[in-house]
């Protein structure tokens, strides 16, 4: 069975970009006479020889692209003015401005590798890019703006400098006598008047090329985007200095811009400073004014409690307290007497209700009651002495009796008396007690109160002496910005300026042309090599062999004819030691060498993957080798819906093929015996459906009889990418040559080809090249003989 499918995987390998990748299709010299597994091994070498042939391939296009890129850069070094590069540089070095005792009033630049990026990108930023074009009028150079200032076509064709006023003097050259010969062409109309003349447009171009007063804003930013080009600002390594260069036409110029950008730097840092400086004196000074309102509000409020609480000062409050402590005292004595007369008069009532004397008298001490009470013991004492002589009824007894009653009740009358006297004195020590804690009272507020004034006292008299002390150091403090003010330095200063350098940085015109030069020739190389490996098409045999693995038979030239028909068979008859015949022949040599016999039957199918290989005309070609040679050689045109060998030799061989296969027609009958040594058969007609004719068993018959009758039979097939015919006829001969046309078939095409064939069970006998121009051909080719073409041509002329 005959595959026709093809693997996607295989197609996007063998892309047209898998050749950029792989530089031995631009160099597939060193896979010549190799294995398959060699070359493929060894393919990836890349000889001189080969990168020779590839120049040699491109030689026009490498050679102008590098003799055009290098009078471009010859025409540009020559236009190009010198370029002077001036440097200038910058010290970053924080400077104190602090009074001596007095804190510095502004901060100054910390020196650490952010501060200082920073700082240089400070330099660089395009504020102080236009600070600088401002400051020296930039925009009115034109080799920064790159036009003519005010040119009012700058917004649509920005030209360079000068270019309007030879635009204009150029169109009123011209413009003057094509107006005089319209005039006069137009005069018999009666609108020549109309015309503007060359003195009426000199005002108009005069007017559109002038310069406006004031620089546009378009001018002012091209001025900064190429001042920015030109403008380069580094730091140095493990320094505080920062180099400032500029290029310019102008040596002076230059060195005017970096010494300028140095100095508005410098003088940047110094105002940032000032301008520091004034918003904090300014700030100290309004804080100070207000610290001072509030100075003289706390005195006043001071003095007003003052006045208010009847205080002259903050005094001390112990004569206060001793006060209140006599008071406590005496309150305290007061209440002990208090509690001891209430005590003794509730020990008398006590002892009165029991009338217990003697424990009254030894509580109360009055000197009548000792007297009542010894005149009572001695009543006792005689009561006791008449007891005992007389009786109770005595006289003396009743009256000793009498005379004691009268002395109890004056005892009893006595001690109500000290009792009484007692109580009054109890009173009135109660009284004294209520007196002294009402005082005690009172002088324990007002102490309280003087000594919460003494308190509030103190808090605003602290409060008016911080707000003193704080105004104070405000004072001071304003005091030493206003004299650092005037000792303020900038944090950079200028290390050194530039001068105006004596040798232009830019490159000379010599050495730009050099550079051209290399460029020019490095682009163009690459650009050949870029063409060289996007062109797929097949080349060279060793191309063909490194790529497929598949020999290649022959390189065939072209043949030399003009057009088709008998000019093939022509050219060969006339001229047989030409190049062409001496290919074929060489072809025709190789596959009877290939079928091990030379006079014995072969059965060659040829083949293309396209269309306008030259396929036919190279299977006429070798039907008349091996009619010269002596053989038996006949051509099968099995390219049924094109028959074109007929066409070829310019005979109408009739419709003999199909009617052998369809109708039974003996093929002897249906050959069509041409006047040069070979037989054709072939049709006339397409059928309804080839391919079913190529395949039927009858087919294979009429194969295996033409064997047996002829020593040659040659096959021409359909091109096997567009129909399955050609696979079909493919299994019909003993071996198969496929054709592609030289710098023409894409090598997709041939491997599609190929793989169909393999897929087809065909033994493939190689491939042959044909079409090919050797002069051209040993540019790709140069180990197949090719490169030979000049010593060997000879041989070729008779």
């Amino acid at each position: 069975m005959c595959h026709t499918g093809v693997k996607l995987g295989d197609a996007k390998k063998h892309g047209r970009w898998s050749a950029l990748k792989d530089m031995t299709d631009l160099f597939p010299d060193n896979a010549h006479n190799l294995s398959p597994e060699a070359a493929a091994s060894e393919g990836s070498i890349v000889n001189l020889r080969d990168v020779m042939l590839l120049f040699r391939r491109r030689r026009w296009l490498i050679g102008c692209g590098t003799v055009l890129g290098t009078a471009a850069a010859l025409i540009v070094a020559s236009a190009s003015e010198p370029q002077y590069t001036a440097q200038a540089s910058v010290v970053v070095d924080p400077q104190s401005s602090a009074v001596a005792g007095m804190r510095e009033a502004t901060d100054t630049l910390r020196v650490d590798p952010v501060t200082l990026t920073t700082q240089v990108d400070v330099v660089r930023s395009r504020e102080h890019v236009y600070r600088v074009v401002s400051d020296l009028e930039l925009y009115n150079d034109t080799a920064l703006n790159g036009v003519e200032r005010g040119n009012r076509f700058d917004r649509w064709l920005p030209l360079p400098a000068g270019s309007m006023d030879r635009l204009g003097r150029l169109a009123q050259a011209w413009f003057e006598p094509i107006s005089d010969k319209v005039s006069q062409w137009l005069a018999g109309t009666g609108w020549a008047g109309s015309l503007p003349s060359a003195a009426t447009a000199a005002p108009i171009l005069e007017q559109l090329v002038a310069e406006p007063d004031e620089p546009r804003p378009v001018d002012f930013e091209r001025t900064v985007d190429a001042f920015v080009k030109r403008y380069q600002v580094r730091r140095a390594d493990d320094s505080q200095v920062i180099s400032l260069r500029f290029t310019h036409p102008d040596p002076h110029v230059a060195t005017e811009i970096v010494n300028r950008a140095a100095d508005l730097y410098v003088e940047r840092l110094l105002r940032d400073k000032e301008e520091q400086a004034d918003r904090v004196a300014e700030w100290v000074k309004s804080r100070f004014a207000e610290l001072q309102q509030v100075v003289r509000a706390s005195e006043q409020k001071l003095e007003n409690f003052r006045a208010e609480e009847g205080l002259i000062s903050v005094v001390d409050g112990s004569a206060d307290a001793e006060q209140v402590s006599r008071q406590r005292q005496e309150l305290a004595s007061a209440e002990a007497t208090f509690g001891d007369l209430r005590s003794r008069i509730a020990i008398i009532d006590r002892h009165a209700r029991n009338n217990d004397l003697d424990a009254i008298l030894g509580i109360l001490s009055s000197p009548l009651l000792d007297r009542l009470r010894q005149e009572e013991l001695n009543l006792a004492s005689r009561e006791l002495d008449l007891g005992s002589r007389y009786g109770p009824r005595h006289p003396q007894l009743q009256a000793l009796h009498q005379e004691k009653e009268r002395l109890g009740e004056r005892i009893t009358q006595e001690i109500g008396r000290l009792r009484f006297e007692l109580q009054s004195e109890a009173s009135i020590v109660q009284a004294r007690i209520g007196s002294i804690t009402e005082h005690l009272a009172a002088l324990q507020s007002e102490l309280a109160r003087r000594q919460l004034s003494q308190v509030q006292l103190g808090e605003f008299q602290r409060e008016a002496t911080a707000n003193r002390e704080l105004g104070e150091l405000f004072r001071e403090y304003y005091k030493s910005v206003s004299e650092q003010r005037a000792i303020i330095e900038s944090d950079a200063r200028v290390l050194a300026y530039g001068k105006p350098p004596g040798k232009p940085s830019s490159l000379s015109p010599r050495l730009f042309t050099l550079i051209g030069l290399v460029a020019a020739f490095t682009g163009s190389t690459l650009f050949a090599i870029a063409l060289e490996s996007m062109d797929r098409r097949v080349r060279s045999a060793r191309q063909i062999e490194r790529q497929f693995k598949v020999r290649v038979i022959e390189a065939v030239p072209q043949f030399g004819g003009h057009g088709r028909g008998r000019n093939v068979v022509t050219h060969i008859t006339q001229r047989p030691r030409a190049a062409f015949p001496e290919a074929v022949r060489s072809v025709y040599t190789t596959i009877r060498l290939k079928a091990k016999q030379t006079y014995g039957a072969v059965t060659l199918v040829v083949c293309s993957a396209l269309s306008e290989e030259g396929k036919t005309t190279f299977v006429v070609s070798l039907a008349t080798i091996a009619a010269q040679w002596g053989q038996r050689a006949i051509v099968v045109d099995l390219d049924l819906r094109h028959p074109s060998v007929a066409n070829v030799l310019g005979v109408r061989p009739g419709s003999g093929l199909r009617k052998v296969i369809q109708d039974g027609l003996p093929f002897e009958e249906a050959i069509y015996r041409t006047a040069f040594g070979f037989d054709i058969l072939s049709t006339d007609e397409s059928p309804r459906d080839p391919a079913s004719l190529i395949g039927d068993p009858s087919m294979k018959q009429l194969i295996a009889r033409l064997r047996n009758n002829y020593d040659l039979v040659v096959i021409d097939t359909a091109p096997l990418l567009a129909v399955s015919d050609g696979r079909l006829a493919a299994q019909l001969g003993d071996s198969v040559v496929l054709v592609a046309r030289w710098l023409s078939t894409p090598l997709s095409a041939v491997r599609r080809s190929l793989q169909m064939l393999r897929d087809c069970h065909a033994d493939t006998a190689g491939i042959i090249l044909n079409r090919v121009n050797p002069q051209k051909y040993m540019y790709y080719e140069n180990e197949d003989g090719s490169n030979y073409y000049k010593n060997i041509e000879k041989y070729y002329r008779s």
